[in-house]
């Protein structure tokens, strides 16, 4: 080969990694423009997970999953209150048990004065508390916890007013916990529809279609939307599922009629 036909290839192989950097760099470009692909399970604001010992490996495995890429100072478990539920909107307590609390949070939700209650004993036997924050104290062994049960009396600006409180004194290694069962008293298949319908509703930040839901789709719509309402406050919008199952699933029972269950996070 002639030196003119060697400069001739060389000249041509150059321009084409040239035209094929150029491709390569337009592309990368364009999926920037798109959005770069976000790990769902960094900057975790918020979980989801039941309040059944029945799902305990589904509520482990959340905590676990959630611990893998994230750690937290401060752990705040919001829950329905079942047993005192005409009790104020509110429900928290400044002792639990033997559990570490944030207690300068705690003392800032004096500020609600008539629409919270602070009562140790009614919620030492809150099982929405009880039952996550024992596998989250496992998991998060150095966490404080605030524990809050919401009852179904509610209106928005307390809902607003709550959320703006929580998120305004809790520190940037915060997690909120949203401790919810779903369907209720349904078969297999019936409850996992409802769970698409309400799972859709959650990730879509859908107040007026949670709040129209009864238990047959959700244990405690207001909990739910004061939780939504302080992962907006985070800009926190981007839901995963982790988990979607029933009861008659995890017994192994399928013409069981039950309680459905659902895991998933969201994160920044």
């Amino acid at each position: 080969m002639n030196s003119f036909r060697m400069k001739y290839f060389i000249i041509l192989g150059l321009l084409a990694l040239f035209i094929f950097s150029d491709i390569f760099n337009f592309q990368k470009s364009k999926t920037k423009t798109l959005g770069e692909s976000v790990d769902p399970l960094k900057n975790i604001r918020g979980v989801i997970v039941p309040h059944h010992d029945l799902a305990d490996d589904l509520i482990i495995s959340a905590i676990n999953t959630i611990k893998e890429k994230n750690d937290y100072e401060k752990i705040i478990i919001i829950g329905p209150n079942h047993y005192y539920p005409e009790s104020p909107t509110f429900m928290t307590t400044s002792v639990y048990k033997d559990y570490p609390l944030d207690t300068p949070l705690i003392e800032k939700l004096n500020e609600f004065n008539t629409d919270i209650l602070f009562d140790r004993e009614r919620m030492e036997k809150e099982h929405s508390i009880g039952i996550p924050i024992k596998y989250l104290r496992e998991i998060f062994p150095q966490a404080e916890f605030c524990p809050l049960a919401i009852s179904p009396h509610f209106n928005e600006v307390s809902l607003d007013k709550m959320a703006g409180l929580l998120k305004n004194n809790s520190s940037e290694n915060t997690l909120y916990v949203l401790s919810e069962d779903f369907a209720h008293n349904l078969g297999g298949t019936e409850a996992l529809q409802h769970n698409e319908e309400s799972i859709k509703a959650i990730s879509n930040f859908d107040i007026p279609k949670i709040l129209s839901f009864d238990d047959k789709y959700l244990d405690s719509p207001v909990s739910t939307v004061l939780f939504l309402k302080i992962m907006k406050g985070y800009s926190a919008e981007k839901w995963t599922t982790l988990e979607s199952t029933h009861g008659s699933i995890i017994v192994g029972e399928p013409d069981l009629n039950g309680t459905s269950y659902v895991s998933g996070v969201f994160s920044k």
